[in-house]
């Protein structure tokens, strides 16, 4: 994940709110905010109010590497995402609980995510 996908999921938000032409949002309050374009493996996807993205693996063993970074990851950061595990693919959702959206370590724990899986793609 790079600082232009940052920038253009921001710009994507901000063109879904003016065309919405709504109250903001309250706390504890999450809208589906899905991005235009349609995901591919290398992007996520920010969906009823919360960052997503599946990953593909090659083998049962890369996977369970995987999953085991990012619950490392998780314990190290106190910041946890919800991880669906199925059939060679996990599926990660994070989003900030007290506030129920998105927030700046969501990013965070996003590319951290990309970034291991980058490395456990090599093993």
């Amino acid at each position: 994940m790079t600082k232009g996908f940052l920038k253009l999921l921001s710009e994507q938000i901000r063109q879904q709110t003016k065309k919405r032409k709504s109250r903001p949002l309250l706390v504890g309050e999450a809208r589906d905010l899905t991005l235009q374009k349609p995901p591919s493996d290398k992007d996520w996807i920010l969906l009823g109010g919360r960052l997503q993205k599946s990953y593909s693996f090659e083998n049962p063993d890369k996977l369970q590497t995987f999953v085991s970074e990012i619950l490392d990851y998780e314990a190290k950061t106190n910041h946890s995402g919800n991880i669906k595990i199925g059939d060679k693919m996990v599926t990660v959702e994070v989003f900030t609980k007290g506030i129920n959206a998105v927030a700046e370590l969501d990013y965070e724990y996003a590319k951290e995510a990309d970034l291991i899986y980058q490395d456990v793609k090599h093993y």
